[in-house]
């Protein structure tokens, strides 16, 4: 199913004949035909499709065909999706992104800022010690990047978790990947909070070709936080895809 999805699912951002042609392959299951009318752009499929008409079945073969890196770039997509569930869910709920709870884990910062591999899973007993800490900069709540060796939080979080992995009938130790064993992923954890460094606007003027205003800004982010979302959040486009992000 994930093949045929890959191959055969289009995108509403591609071009409108390859989506047909990916349409196509889906009704009728056949990849030699699949594989004379995609276009030699799509360079990926192509490879599944070929070793497909030679083994019809041989999904798992199929997807060997990718390069590694993309294919491990398939885990860690999913497990960003499961984290900004997690994170969504948690802020629904009124659950405070900035402080400690029961059951929370806390990453240990060091003394720029940027978090260690330190971890901590914060019990009730343990729970002023760990909101002073966050308090004064020296830890960050974090949520799981879901992996085989990782053990999900505890109180609302937990909750939170673990509904949400039953609801997509995934569990860590899913992860594993049995069937591909060199996409195992042990997991890790993410801090829920970025912080926004030496923000500054510098200039707002009208812009002379949409007749609205523009902004220059300037800031500074930590290593693995990212301008384009920091942009996108002060921007909020109809359509992140269009808009760039």
């Amino acid at each position: 199913k994930a093949a045929i999805t890959f191959l055969a699912k289009p995108s509403q951002y591609e071009n409108p004949r390859t989506g047909e042609l990916r349409r196509r392959l889906e009704e009728t299951g056949d990849y030699k035909e699949a594989l004379k009318r995609f276009p030699r752009g799509l360079i990926y499929e192509r490879r599944m499709l070929s070793h497909l008409v030679d083994h019809p079945r041989d999904y798992i073969g199929a997807f060997r065909k990718l390069p590694i890196q993309l294919r491990r770039l398939f885990i860690h997509a999913y497990q960003s999706y499961l984290y900004n569930r997690f994170l969504s869910e948690r802020m629904k709920r009124g659950i405070s992104l900035s402080d400690v709870t029961a059951g929370d884990y806390i990453l240990k910062l060091d003394q720029k800022g940027l978090p260690t591999n330190e971890i901590s899973k914060i019990s009730l007993s343990a729970i002023r010690d760990a909101k002073c800490e966050v308090k004064m900069g020296r830890a960050a709540v974090a949520l799981p990047l879901v992996g085989s060796n990782i053990k999900l939080s505890g109180g609302l979080e937990g909750e939170i978790e673990q509904e949400i992995l039953e609801e997509e009938d995934v569990s860590p130790k899913d992860f594993n990947v049995k069937v591909m064993p060199e996409l195992k992923t042990h997991g890790s954890f993410r801090r829920i909070m970025a912080p926004v460094l030496n923000f500054k606007i510098y200039e707002v003027s009208e812009d002379v070709i949409t007749s609205k205003f523009k902004v220059k800004i300037g800031f500074t982010l930590q290593r693995g936080s990212y301008a384009t979302i920091l942009l996108r959040e002060i921007m909020k486009p109809l359509d992140v895809v269009k808009a760039g992000y």
